[in-house]
């Protein structure tokens, strides 16, 4: 081996480290660019600002170290030794961007619940973890997983559980009792719980919890509706999504909720929207 030749050897494993790892690094950006903006799309809001941003920055980021460690490459023609210094810094920005989208992919795979078995959902509802216990009451609804009642149940019931935790309880037991229902369905239970929170003197969890009786069409549920509904000091919100279960429960349980409510309405406008819905019931029974 001559002596250009020997000189020449650490220049090319540079250049093909170097090389091979803006290839490397090149399709690693690309993947995670595909899978970062796919999962972020379709949302607005402060949140998604962050993420889209959060994908940009790792994106520029690799181009300019990529770009940097390049330039010193084809610099190291003549200089070796920036050659050398350009290779590891290519080296370095590729195998970031590779790490980065294996993670990205990972924590993407671990936050798609819809991925999860019922069975792990389960045991994440009845974990400790707040975010988790969420989501996977959220996933368990979309399921419409009836092995779920039972759990979403003791969540409602419990008055000192997290109120988002309780909400999309709510929703979830609305969510897998609508009709057409399974033959294992706990219809009982979930009314029950979902009568019994409706007490709950909160903003926005009664909402939810008309919103699931309405989707249950349960005629049981009619008379806390009402009472709801004639409630002077709970949110007009409240009282108004109240009036819309019963328009969906229909039938002579709704009805008579809604004429009694109506007696003592001291709100104009809902009291013009249960005549409405009971000019509608008319005209629907005729």
């Amino acid at each position: 081996m001559t002596d250009e030749a020997s000189k020449n050897q650490p220049r090319k494993a540079w250049l093909a480290a170097g090389l091979a790892a803006i290839v490397a690094g090149g399709t690693a950006a690309v993947v995670f660019a595909v899978v970062w903006f796919r999962h972020t799309v379709g949302d607005c809001g402060v949140v998604r600002f962050y993420e889209h941003a959060f994908g940009v920055m790792v994106l520029g980021a690799w181009a300019i170290g990529t770009g940097v460690g390049g330039s010193l490459m084809v610099a190291g023609r003549r200089a070796p030794t920036i050659g050398a210094v350009g290779s590891a810094v290519a080296v370095m920005t590729g195998l970031a961007m590779v790490l980065t989208c294996i993670t990205t992919i990972h924590e993407i795979r671990e936050a798609d619940y819809s991925l999860k078995s019922t069975e792990q959902l389960l045991g994440f509802l009845a974990g400790n973890d707040l975010d988790r216990r969420k989501l996977a009451a959220h996933a368990l609804g979309e399921r419409r997983a009836a092995e779920a009642i039972l759990q979403l149940c003791t969540i409602l019931d419990d008055a000192q559980a997290d109120i988002n935790l309780r909400h999309n309880a709510a929703i979830a037991l609305g969510e897998i009792c609508a009709p057409p229902r399974m033959e294992d369905v706990d219809l009982d239970r979930a009314v029950a719980s979902l009568v019994g929170a409706l007490a709950y003197r909160d903003e926005y969890l009664p909402c939810s919890i008309a919103g699931a009786l309405g989707r249950i069409g349960d005629a049981r549920a009619a008379a806390a509706l009402g009472d709801l509904l004639a409630d002077h000091s709970r949110p007009s919100t409240a009282r108004e999504d109240a009036l819309r279960a019963l328009v969906r429960i229909g039938g002579r349980e709704a009805r008579s909720a809604m004429e009694k409510a109506r007696e003592t309405c001291d709100d104009d406008r809902l009291r013009q929207s249960i005549d409405a819905a009971l000019r509608m019931r008319e005209d629907a029974e005729r």
